[in-house]
């Protein structure tokens, strides 16, 4: 005769009860703090994360990057079109896109309120997103008309990345298995963080309440938001060895409030000048150069990108 199941109680159901409202409760607060958070914390968040957490970063990567079909390289998954300011996925971007063909300008009158004094610029992409009836194109004789007024078969990709990882060749399929995908992010770090910066602040919201609705990664993202404040603290409260991990500059060498870097890497490139000789025959001279593949500009240059505080990296985590 086999052995009896044990007869559920009703303590039982109120234990199980209680832990599930427990639950609850827990990811309710965890997205109230993830909408409450102030943006630059969740990217420092993120991008640590993604370097301490493998479970995270693989996470992260399949939401944000994905392999060009052509090229067979990690690219970023989500980019904003050049022509109509929408975001798109790479892997589906034959949907039709309508946009002006001029430049939008912001209607004065129709921010009574606004003092840039005291507000900031009128003109930034937060209020083309919120208040897109207080914006006109150029173009356009009627500024009341705020539809787009030119259409395009396909997406504009916005040229902002030029990535480098690439997939081993005996094994680029679009149609790998769990674990060799995530084999194959190993070298897409740079690629993954880049595409954190795009993200709009209520895209990165977005995405950080849905990764912490994943059982496994709940309990590390709440822990990471309690716990992630060195970078709020002044320098004389960083450590030493504390280096910002987009400019690299060291803590206790910079009291720079903005942090200015180039997101992409640097690649050799060959240019050719002509010139002539003394005798006046023509002269062509080779010239090899370091450019920053996000803007195109030699090595020198002054970073292209600008966030509004560094992204103090301190040490490993080791606790996950």
């Amino acid at each position: 005769m086999g052995s009896m199941a044990p007869l559920k109680t009703k303590k039982d159901d109120y234990k199980k009860e209680t832990e599930n409202g427990h639950n609850d409760a827990s990811r309710a607060q965890l997205r109230d703090a993830i909408l409450r958070v102030p943006e630059a914390r969740l990217r420092r968040v993120l991008v640590d994360l993604i370097d301490t957490v493998p479970a995270v970063y693989h996470a992260l990567a399949r939401e944000l990057v994905t392999v060009s079909p052509t090229t067979r390289v990690v690219v970023p998954r989500w980019e904003r079109c050049a022509n109509c300011g929408e975001t798109y996925d790479v892997n589906d971007s034959e949907e039709e896109c309508t946009f002006h063909p001029g430049d939008l300008e912001a209607d004065e009158e129709k921010f009574p309120d606004w003092d840039e004094d005291c507000h900031g610029p009128m003109d930034t992409e937060n209020n083309r997103e919120e208040y897109p009836q207080n914006f006109s194109c150029s173009l356009l004789s009627d500024s009341k008309l705020i539809m787009a007024c030119h259409s395009s078969s396909s997406y504009a990709p916005s040229p902002t990345f030029d990535p480098s990882p690439t997939f081993p060749t005996s094994s680029a399929s679009l149609s790998a298995s769990k674990s060799s995908f995530a084999d194959y992010l190993d070298g897409s770090r740079d690629t993954c963080t880049f595409a954190i910066a795009m993200l709009s602040e209520r895209e990165l919201r977005t995405l950080l309440i849905k990764l912490a609705a994943k059982p496994t990664l709940e309990r590390v993202i709440a822990h990471e938001l309690r716990h992630a404040q060195f970078g709020k603290l002044p320098l004389r409260s960083l450590p030493p060895d504390a280096v910002c991990a987009n400019c690299h500059t060291a803590a206790t060498a910079s009291t720079a409030v903005h942090c200015t870097f180039h997101p992409g890497h640097l690649e050799e490139r060959v240019f050719e000048f002509l010139s002539r000789m003394p005798d006046g025959r023509p002269l062509t001279i080779r010239r090899t150069l370091a450019m920053w593949t996000c803007c195109a500009e030699d090595y020198q240059t002054e970073g292209c990108a600008e966030v509004g505080q560094h992204l103090w990296r301190i040490s490993r985590r080791e606790d996950y």
